[in-house]
């Protein structure tokens, strides 16, 4: 198994971001600093400090995929791939899912996946192996890490992943993402002290008062922090990610 702990890390530094080929931690890791907490993140285009990061767009067709075979003890599923293709490796770090039949509800970390052909039969290696064995009644689910190649979106739904504290260069960098705690962000309405906020459905990036339905429908991030948010201004709010 992928040894993963709360991380104690002496030189942790969330101004700093790595350019080079190669993370230096777990994508997603968590660290606790003091009063804030942090996610090492993988960038999935150049990033701007103070603006939220989320998840990029899922590929939904990955879904109740069947299952050709994973017997109990193996590292490895053989399945059926849906009508989708993907580059090799985009699902690394990410999760499958037995989501119907034989072993439903065990959730695995994906080690590696080639490069998927549209209905082709494929293999899916896993950090752990499989405790209870699937068969071919058997459905899985497969998704990205969540820290893996965050964006500033305008998506309202998507997962919410945290802010970078300095920008971040281009697609592929790593840095610390920051998910709890006091934080400037960047604000595409006025919220009032102490409102609940979430992702802009315009501005890329920004956030915005929660409304209506959307306490149901949208992840919230947390609230502003005494001073009232200003549309254009990156005000001091409280992170609620983590």
């Amino acid at each position: 198994m992928k040894l993963e702990s709360v991380a104690q890390i002496l030189d942790f530094d969330p101004y700093n971001i790595r350019t080079e080929e190669g993370a230096t931690h777990n994508i997603g890791e968590r660290v606790y600093c003091a009063d804030r907490v942090f996610r090492f993140a993988a960038a999935g285009e150049a990033l701007t400090a103070g603006y939220m990061t989320t998840e990029p767009t899922g590929n939904t067709l990955l879904t109740t995929m069947a299952v050709v075979s994973g017997a109990k003890g193996a590292t490895s599923i053989n399945f059926t791939n849906a009508a989708t293709t993907t580059t090799a490796g985009y699902f690394n770090e990410g999760y499958v899912c037995v989501s119907y039949g034989t072993g439903i509800g065990q959730t695995y970390k994906i080690k590696s996946l080639a490069a998927l052909v549209s209905g082709a039969s494929s293999y899916v290696y896993l950090y752990d192996q499989i405790k209870v064995a699937l068969d071919t009644t058997s459905k899985i689910d497969i998704v990205a890490n969540p820290w893996n190649r965050v964006l500033h979106t305008a998506t309202a739904t998507l997962h919410p992943t945290g802010v970078p504290l300095v920008a971040v260069t281009a697609a592929g960098d790593y840095c610390w993402l920051q998910t709890r705690g006091i934080c400037s962000v960047f604000s595409d309405g006025t919220i009032a002290a102490g409102t609940k906020a979430e992702s802009d459905g315009s501005v890329a990036g920004a956030i915005d008062v929660v409304v209506g339905a959307d306490f149901v429908v949208n992840p919230q991030l947390g609230h502003a922090y005494h001073i009232a948010g200003a549309q254009n201004y990156a005000h001091p709010f409280f992170l609620e990610i983590d």
